[in-house]
């Protein structure tokens, strides 16, 4: 196979990691979120993650549904 040239193009850059976090918190930024930051017991940590990965998502996804759903029951 022939090695195909790229006439005009530019380099492809490579990101460190110290720009893709900073692009990701400019994401954020952008979306209006809020970062959260807590401790949490290990028996917690373990069946959040056991509901995650019951429900094939993340942890994000999981705590935003269950504040959800007891906002929803609370007020």
């Amino acid at each position: 196979m022939k090695d195909l040239k790229r006439k005009g193009l530019p380099k492809p850059s490579i990101k460190t990691s110290a720009q893709r976090q900073r692009e990701y918190r400019q994401r954020q930024r952008d979306k209006q979120a809020i970062r959260l930051d807590m401790y949490l017991d290990n028996d917690v940590h373990f069946m959040l993650e056991q509901l995650a990965e019951a429900s094939d998502t993340d942890m994000k996804d999981i705590l935003v549904r269950i504040i959800k759903k007891e906002y929803a029951e609370q007020l």
